[in-house]
């Protein structure tokens, strides 16, 4: 009892006030996402990517950039890995159950380059190792993919016409101390994260499990709880796509390479059937994303189909760490 309520007053506290610093910055940002976009020449959903996307990854990524200074880097890993698996199924799940999904925000070059992330991120790790060489590469895949990001959709004929007023600039600057500190609290909650891991790992199970276990339990439900209050706030779909496709964005490139970049990874013949079956999730979720090609909604019972398969992940995993 007392370490969970340790595990809430540590880490879930901290990632709930992100969401909420998150929501507040993503205030501003939504309300002048025009005017950046003329002042960048890029198109909206493209910033939200960059910006939401981005700043949903980190919640995660924080955390086990902590853990792996502390030596369990595979760990970390796995906590980046599941975060964005958990997003695309179970969470992507219960947001098509919620709202409704439309064709007006997504593309089809948007969704190659999501799965084309997947794929060569996968095919990296497929060689079970990840070390500074690899997480140079997924560097320079994450630069490859801004650039013809940014040069299939910037719009040169644009007008720059933004101007930044004193008021904007004292806002935005609270804001941004706001999520400075609460990414502080995020950094040292990956220290509680990784004692709870070792707790977890003395009893017998494996680091995918435990990875998988605390991204569930903990890096979800801030994800739920942000996708609906700015659903409510908001009324717009476009800010949560772009979140749960800049995040695998951000993970399976630069963060993942930031990682492989402070310790190798190895992984065992143990984790081959852990992280096949996370990809196969992330295939199907990928392809219910293309769904809005052919038609107006996405289904809803895809999304049904997308939370059972999060759960029996869970399963897969609990099944292969105790045998």
């Amino acid at each position: 009892m007392d370490l969970i309520l340790k595990i809430i007053i540590s880490v879930l506290i901290p990632l709930l006030l992100y969401s909420f610093a998150l929501y507040l910055s993503e205030d501003i940002l939504l309300k002048n996402i025009s005017k950046y976009s003329k002042f960048y020449r890029l198109k909206m959903h493209v910033l939200l990517i960059y910006t939401i996307g981005f700043a949903t990854a980190l919640q995660a990524f924080l955390p086990s950039l902590s853990i792996a200074f502390d030596g369990n880097v595979k760990l970390a890993y796995y906590l980046n890995l599941y975060n964005v698996v958990m997003d695309l199924s179970i969470v992507f799940g219960i947001f098509i159950l919620l709202f409704d999904f439309d064709s007006k925000f997504i593309d089809k070059r948007l969704i190659y380059i999501l799965l084309a992330t997947i794929i060569v991120h996968l095919y990296i790790v497929l060689f079970n190792y990840l070390n500074f060489l690899s997480g140079a590469i997924l560097y320079l895949v994450f630069l490859l993919l801004s650039i013809y990001i940014y040069i299939k959709y910037k719009e040169p004929n644009k007008k720059r016409d933004f101007k930044i007023n004193k008021n904007f600039i004292v806002r935005s600057g609270i804001i941004i101390l706001q999520i400075l500190i609460v990414m502080v609290l995020l950094i040292y909650s990956g220290k509680l994260l990784n004692n709870v891991a070792e707790i977890l790992l003395s009893i017998g199970y494996k680091t995918f499990f435990v990875g998988y276990l605390i991204s569930l339990l903990v890096f979800t439900i801030p994800n739920i709880i942000y996708g609906i209050v700015s659903w409510k706030v908001e009324k717009d779909i476009n800010n949560i796509i772009a979140s749960l496709i800049g995040e695998a964005l951000a993970i399976f490139t630069i963060f993942s390479g930031v990682l492989a970049m402070i310790s190798p990874v190895r992984f065992l013949e143990e984790d081959r059937i852990p992280i096949i079956s996370s990809f196969f999730v992330l295939y199907i979720s990928t392809l219910t994303f293309s769904i809005l090609f052919y038609r107006n909604r996405i289904p809803k019972f895809m999304g049904i189909i997308l939370i059972i398969l999060g759960i029996i992940l869970g399963f897969i995993n609990n099944f292969y760490s105790l045998k």
